[in-house]
């Protein structure tokens, strides 16, 4: 390793280090805010007349499940029944935990914040990448890969997702997907991109609302050289998840995430010599759920949930609105300028879709159809179609 790749990762390492510093200081700040927020209900002094209730741990850990009546015998007013509960960690920051029966997933592309057991298989189907190397994101560099300068990429993907919660606000997933690629210049190519697996922590959780924080880890297991189904290294991708219900029928969503390569593979020509071709990059979304048809009465309530802790509605049918949007913070990309190309640097490059679909959902069962459109000059595709199915339990 030469004196030019060693200072190279120095430099990637400082500056992945203070990306996710950066991140853990938002999730921190955001959790004491929303806890700043939690009303706390004044405890008057029991009358000298009114007998005393024993103090059993479950109540004084304030984790009673049948706590109004001991609450009307003392004085306090009833809570409102999506109060949550609030615990400090010893850290000096309250988190707040709650039932979220009434939340469902509503959008199609923003990662749920719901905190749940599921499995979900959904297919994906993209076209007209054009720069497929941009940032190494979704397509290796060409080198020494011997896949040559590709000029544009469609690509159709199966990816299969388990999520597991052992504890109520908090979780461990997987993602194994299969890519089918159809390049311009090179083969076409089938079989195992790169994984991903992580976890999730929600930092607040309430029948009406949910922050989560998520930890996503792609581990490059796509066979990325001559055959471009990976990019060939790991990456990891902290995240800011939250979802709120606004009504009876309205939802929104939204997400900020923060990508981290570990690639270290300089540029091998041009101008650009020597450097990473691989940068850190911003990810953020925002979405809208409408319901447009209910069965029964959804609102924000703990009763009335099906044992996977879905509302009991027969069914509903939501129309799904979103925006997500992209910005390279650091790196490199292959673009084709007639019959030649050249290596760009794509720093700040910014990316939006407009993503529209449906959800019909019912029971723990729910089903998405949506597609996607680019609109900005950038793109990681013109148009891209998404199908998917989801099962709690």
């Amino acid at each position: 390793m030469n004196r030019i790749q060693i200072n190279g990762l120095v430099a990637r390492a400082w500056r992945a280090s203070r990306l996710f510093t950066s991140s853990l200081l938002v999730v921190c700040t955001s959790s004491a805010v929303l806890v700043g927020q939690t009303p706390q209900p004044e405890v008057p002094t029991p009358a000298p007349s009114v007998p005393q209730i024993p103090r059993t741990p479950e109540v004084e850990r304030g984790r009673s499940l049948d706590r109004q009546p001991i609450l009307q015998d003392r004085g306090i007013p009833n809570l409102p029944e999506d109060t949550p509960e609030v615990f400090d960690l010893g850290s000096g920051i309250g988190f707040a935990s709650g039932p979220a029966s009434a939340l469902t997933t509503v959008g199609g592309y923003i990662d749920s914040a719901i905190i749940s057991n599921r499995i979900r298989l959904r297919f994906d189907a993209a076209y007209n990448n054009p720069v497929p190397d941009r940032n190494q994101f979704f397509y290796p560099e060409d080198g020494s890969g011997g896949l040559g300068n590709e000029t544009r990429i469609d690509y159709q993907e199966i990816a299969t997702y388990i999520e597991w919660a052992p504890r109520e606000r908090f979780s461990l997933f997987v993602e194994v997907p299969v890519r089918f690629l159809n390049p311009e210049v090179n083969p076409n190519e089938a079989g195992l991109a790169d994984m991903n697996a992580g976890f999730k922590w929600a930092l607040w959780q309430c029948p009406c609302d949910a922050l989560t924080f998520q930890l996503r880890t792609y581990l490059g297991t796509g066979e990325a050289r001559g055959k471009g189904l990976g990019v060939g290294f790991a990456s990891i991708e902290p995240a800011l998840l939250y979802h709120r219900k606004l009504s009876d029928r309205l939802s929104f969503e939204g997400e900020l995430r923060g990508w981290i390569p570990t690639a270290d593979n300089p540029v091998r020509s041009g101008p650009f010599l020597g450097e990473d071709f691989s940068g850190e990059m911003l990810r953020y979304g925002a979405g809208f759920g409408y319901d447009l048809f209910q069965s029964c009465d959804c609102r924000c309530q703990r009763s009335n949930a099906c044992s996977c802790g879905a509302p009991a509605c027969d069914s509903k049918l939501t129309s799904v609105v979103e925006l997500v949007g992209w910005t390279v913070l650091d790196g490199f990309g292959t673009f084709t300028v007639g019959m030649t190309s050249e290596i760009r640097d794509v720093s700040g490059d910014t990316i939006f879709n407009l993503k529209i679909g449906g959800r019909y959902t019912r029971g723990c069962g729910t089903f998405f159809a949506g597609w996607g459109h680019v609109i900005t000059s950038d793109q990681w595709y013109e148009d891209i179609v998404r199908i998917e199915y989801e099962r709690r339990f």
